[in-house]
């Protein structure tokens, strides 16, 4: 599984995960900004499905990055507690990088913010568990 299906399918599961407090169509939105150039998006003021959905794309995309980059200075972590610590540190390290991956978007609360990062973290530490198995 190349990187851009893990990336994907991270933003796909997040998106799942998300949907209760997004909406239905979330996933929908999320489909649409992976399909989408992303050089082709005007700035978005006001929070819609699709604003979300490519802020969970690009938190996917670099949170990948970011976790195989920690993921070196580890060792690999098989028990669940290693498991969520290893998402809430993404999470965190992701945080720092909330202007990048929003875009500019101002209009997502702190706290929807907080769910979209660990729903991706949370993803991105599942996703490589089980490939990484094959």
């Amino acid at each position: 599984m190349n990187e851009d299906v893990k990336i994907a399918l991270v933003a796909r599961q997040a998106a799942s995960r998300l949907s209760s407090g997004f909406g239905r169509n979330l996933s929908d939105a999320v489909e649409h900004a992976l399909a989408a150039d992303p050089l082709d998006r005007p700035a978005n003021k006001v929070l819609d499905p699709i604003s979300i959905g490519a802020v969970i794309v690009s938190a996917a995309a670099l949170g990948w990055t970011i976790f195989h980059d920690l993921k070196k200075d580890r060792n690999e972590a098989k028990e669940e507690e290693a498991h969520e610590k290893s998402s809430e540190l993404l999470a965190d390290e992701l945080r720092h990088h909330w202007a990048e991956i929003a875009r500019g978007d101002a209009t997502i609360t702190r706290e929807q913010q907080d769910r979209v990062l660990m729903a991706v973290a949370t993803e991105i530490v599942t996703v490589d568990a089980s490939t990484s198995r094959r």
